[in-house]
């Protein structure tokens, strides 16, 4: 019940608008969508966004939410799967 629940947010979240950049628990923390030399990549700051530390590359990512647990984030990508990851989202650290 609790992943049919996140699966209709996620959804309803990107009818609405694409969210591409999600606040974490802590204070100064964010997690945005920005280029690499690839792809579009996930990037994670600890202070407000003054440095940022580009964690994964991941294709067709369309929204992340950040989880209230620390280092938890969510990531949708397309064709509709959704991922998560404990680890700040660290490459190979996503779970589907």
């Amino acid at each position: 019940m609790k992943n049919l629940v996140l699966i209709l947010l996620l959804l309803s979240s990107i009818v609405s608008f694409s969210q591409k950049i999600s606040r974490g628990p802590d204070i100064g923390e964010i997690y945005f969508l920005g280029p690499t030399h690839t792809t579009d990549g996930l990037y994670y700051s600890i202070d407000f966004g003054v440095t940022a530390v580009c964690m994964d590359s991941i294709k067709n990512i369309i929204t992340i939410a950040a989880d209230i647990t620390p280092g938890g984030i969510y990531c949708y990508t397309y064709p509709i799967s959704l991922y998560y990851s404990t680890n700040y989202g660290n490459a190979y650290s996503w779970e589907f």
